[in-house]
């Protein structure tokens, strides 16, 4: 009996083909942000994450924006597990009651490896604060970041 040609036609996996089935599985797993955590600052105080950590994705660019209500101090990490220097552009905007009362802002730029924690000043009596931080890609590596307060 002969084979149909189906049955003969059968199509097999070669080498080249499950070599890149392999290396799409892994940089569809590497894209996905990872659910990273990070200890908060070092000084002392009873630190809270406002909102969730945030996490860029591999050699891209991380924006993290908090708006924080009748804190005491505010504080944001930024870090990488990369050797590389990271580069962070950030600002902060606190208001008492409104924008018609009394109004601080600040801003800097700030660049380390492995680990940055900032403490941004909060005058006494702030009611509100806007914190927004921005992190320039840090080639082969994710970057995380997180807004504290207390």
């Amino acid at each position: 009996m002969q084979p149909t040609a189906m049955e003969s036609e059968k199509p097999g996996y070669t080498a080249p083909m499950l070599g890149t089935a392999v290396a799409a599985g892994l940089a569809a797993v590497a894209l996905v942000p990872s659910g990273a955590t990070l200890s908060p600052p070092s000084q002392p105080g009873p630190w809270q994450v406002v909102g969730k950590v945030t996490t860029s994705r591999i050699g891209a660019k991380l924006h993290i924006s908090r708006t924080v209500q009748g804190m005491k101090a505010l504080a944001f990490v930024v870090a990488s597990q990369s050797p590389r220097r990271i580069h962070v552009v950030w600002a902060s905007y606190c208001e008492f009651n409104s924008d018609d009362d009394y109004t601080e802002s600040y801003s800097g730029k700030l660049s380390g490896a492995g680990r940055i924690t900032y403490y941004p000043h909060v005058f006494d009596g702030a009611t509100n604060c806007d914190v927004a931080v921005n992190a320039d890609p840090v080639k082969g590596a994710r970057v995380v970041a997180a807004v504290y307060s207390y």
